[in-house]
């Protein structure tokens, strides 16, 4: 059985480790959806729709910036701050 937690929170854990004040034009590798991807281990795909669901709930933010170590400017995703706020309250728990 597995005890694993939801993606959206692990993609939150991933996402608070970045601060998104300080990407204004340009913006770390980890944020973009690939980087999401290998860092929790499942597809881009299914990143994409749990991004998704985190941006209808208002938990992130999209943003277009040039990403260290890409040519062009990408899509980018921060927390927000009801997705820092969410952070606090699973931290606390």
């Amino acid at each position: 059985m597995r005890n694993a937690a939801p993606r959206w929170i692990k993609v939150v854990r991933h996402l608070s480790r970045f601060d998104p004040e300080g990407m204004t034009f340009i913006a770390p590798s980890g944020v973009v959806q690939e980087a999401i991807a290998e860092a929790l281990g499942i597809t881009r795909a299914n990143v994409a729709l749990v991004l998704g669901r985190m941006r209808e709930r208002g938990l992130v933010e999209c943003r277009l910036l040039h990403v260290v170590g890409f040519n062009r400017r990408k899509k980018v995703y921060v927390l927000s701050q009801a997705g820092f706020v969410a952070w606090g309250e699973l931290r606390a728990q």
